[in-house]
């Protein structure tokens, strides 16, 4: 079985099977939040807002803007893939039709890319909320039927290389070191162990 007749079953399956009336608000709004990466702009305004947490908000805002260069304006152009609705007449979006190319998927791309950072620099329970975000976000894309699961591989993919080309560059260059102490980031992983110790 070719990947294209692998991607377009697992999208038929979901169309024919998992789609229900009373789950498309929830989907919608999941990718809405993914829309021009609204969610992870906002994320990172809060970050950016506080000294403690603003060079994680600096770095995790130069991953999305390498992830939109590499995105939208390598390698979508370079696979000129169609969404799944050009190629397949029995594929229904539900909603407006994306008219860029479909590989990889920038909602996926763009939410890994975020989130990928903050698992890495942020704590904990904050690294996991982020990538739960980005895997429901990137779901969403295959319950509307405007993406292949290979888009979102693809995307996952994207961001993870455009989250850690964000952290090599920080390390190799100190960049925001002015902004905040050099252990901030460290210190906010490792707080609570250390109140532990104290106690």
């Amino acid at each position: 079985m070719s990947l294209l007749s692998l991607d377009y079953s697992v999208l038929l399956f979901i169309q024919d099977t998992l789609r229900a009336d009373w789950a498309f608000p929830f989907w919608e709004t999941l990718t809405d939040l993914g829309n021009l990466g609204l969610l992870w702009i906002l994320w990172d305004l809060l970050l950016l807002v506080r000294r403690r947490t603003r060079r994680i908000g600096f770095i995790m805002l130069i991953a999305i803007a390498i992830d939109t260069a590499l995105t939208n304006g390598i390698i979508k152009n370079l696979a000129a893939r169609p969404r799944p609705f050009a190629q397949f007449a029995d594929i229904i979006p539900l909603i407006g039709r994306p008219s860029d190319f479909s590989f990889p998927s920038g909602h996926a791309a763009c939410s890994f890319a975020a989130a990928f950072t903050l698992w890495k620099l942020s704590s904990r329970p904050m690294g996991i909320v982020a990538l739960l975000m980005a895997s429901l976000i990137a779901l969403s894309r295959l319950y509307l039927g405007v993406h292949y699961p290979s888009d979102i591989l693809g995307g996952l993919l994207t961001g993870y290389v455009a989250s850690a080309m964000a952290l090599f560059m920080n390390a190799k260059l100190s960049l925001f070191e002015h902004l905040c102490p050099s252990d901030t980031i460290k210190e906010s992983k490792t707080k609570s162990g250390s109140n532990k110790e104290d106690s």
